[in-house]
């Protein structure tokens, strides 16, 4: 088994690349993005929280996160296109549970890039970090069972990840992907 490293996570902030994309902290340099992101209806719809209505909940959302990695509850990165500072997707890992190596990860993307595949480069990428850097045993995603692109980014993922797994939960489903060094012992 993997030793689990909640440091490296948490003591300085992890950056990283992907092929197309860069992943960094968010912060008020972001505001508009967040915004952009977090007050269309149309990209919140399968987000369970109220679409923003105004920059200063975009100011709060960046302290919030803040307090989530002071609290070493989560990390949410900004993701941004190679050779452009415009935020286009946040993804994070929150809702921590230390003592069973476990998170869940979520994202947002900026409609005009959907159906290009980077979220689903995003996910493998955070997964990827979770999983070998961190120690994660498992990932879940809580997604609406109505959000079906979403669906499929999480089962073309969790097919390198191993294990795939829906729980009904509501008007929601959990989707649980756990590292391959699991199925060895």
């Amino acid at each position: 088994m993997r030793d689990y490293k909640p440091d490296v996570l948490f003591s300085s902030f992890p950056t990283f690349k992907s092929e197309r994309c860069y992943y960094n902290q968010i912060t008020n340099d972001q505001i508009n993005d967040i915004y952009a992101l977090r007050s269309n209806v149309q990209w919140m719809e399968f987000v369970p929280r109220e679409p923003m209505i105004s920059l200063d909940q975009a100011y709060t959302f960046v302290d919030d996160t803040q307090g989530y990695r002071d609290r070493k509850e989560g990390t949410l990165w900004g993701m941004f296109l190679h050779g452009s500072d415009r935020m286009i997707a946040m993804i994070g890992i929150y809702r921590i549970r230390h003592e069973h190596h476990r998170g869940e990860i979520g994202y947002i993307l900026n409609g005009e890039y959907h159906n290009q595949g980077l979220i689903t480069e995003a996910v493998d990428t955070v997964t990827a970090f979770a999983f070998d850097k961190v120690g994660f045993h498992s990932l879940e995603a809580v997604i609406n069972p109505r959000n079906k692109p979403s669906e499929r980014v999480l089962i073309y993922a969790s097919l390198r990840v191993v294990i795939f797994i829906i729980f009904p939960a509501s008007t929601f489903c959990t989707l649980q992907m756990s590292a391959p060094f699991l199925l060895s012992s």
